[in-house]
């Protein structure tokens, strides 16, 4: 297995940046027990880990969405060793992804979600071919060359959003005080949603279960 190039990694961070004032949304995230161990890839392998789990805020003040905007990176899918990488891809609504094929054999990418219907075509080794997602909603990205290839697009409301670290621990950046409406959901396990405040003082520290 070839190792991903490091021009690539940056894409795949699954923190958002900071920035200041008001208090901080974190916690830690729970998988069923029987699923809480570190994601596998390999095709063969059913059960999926927590770090495929995409947490965010329906909405956020105007101020700190710009903040948000500007500072994410470009959004790529990779194709690599017949998988996508990563397989969970969250963007905000707006947003266009790159596919890039980083094999050495032709590859495509491809949905049939209501959400975003596409098709890339076959695309060589070394290219790419970008599609906009406008719509909020989950889209299952497959490859028609390889059949085991599947990604997940999670198309958000905004930027206020990100996957946990492989123990299920998350932050957000600093929100002004107030209450906010959560959603976090699985490939595997679908989408919960509350209404969450911050207390009065200090942080809000959640603990989310599946």
């Amino acid at each position: 297995m070839r190792t991903i190039p490091a021009m690539v990694l940056p894409a795949l961070l699954f923190a958002l940046p900071a920035f200041g004032g008001g208090a901080v949304i974190r916690g830690r995230i729970h998988l069923p027990n029987e699923m809480a161990r570190p994601a596998s890839y390999g095709p063969s392998a059913p059960v999926r880990g927590v770090t495929d789990a995409v947490i965010y805020l329906d909405s956020i003040p105007q101020k700190e969405e710009k903040k948000l905007a500007r500072d994410r990176r470009d959004t790529m899918m990779i194709q690599l060793d017949r998988r996508f990488i990563p397989r969970v891809l969250p963007i905000a609504a707006g947003t266009g992804v790159r596919f890039e094929n980083m094999d050495r054999t032709y590859h495509n990418a491809f949905s049939l979600s209501t959400t975003r219907k596409f098709d890339v075509g076959k695309v060589p080794p070394g290219q790419s071919r970008s599609v906009q997602f406008d719509r909020c909603g989950v889209v299952d990205v497959f490859c028609d060359i390889d059949p085991d290839e599947n990604g997940f697009v999670v198309v958000t409301p905004n930027h206020a959003y990100l996957r946990p670290d492989p123990d299920g621990g998350f932050a957000f950046p600093k929100l002004p005080r107030g209450r906010y409406t959560l959603t976090w959901w699985h490939p595997r396990f679908g989408s919960h949603t509350r209404t969450i405040e911050f207390p009065r003082h200090g942080d809000l520290v959640l603990d989310l279960r599946f």
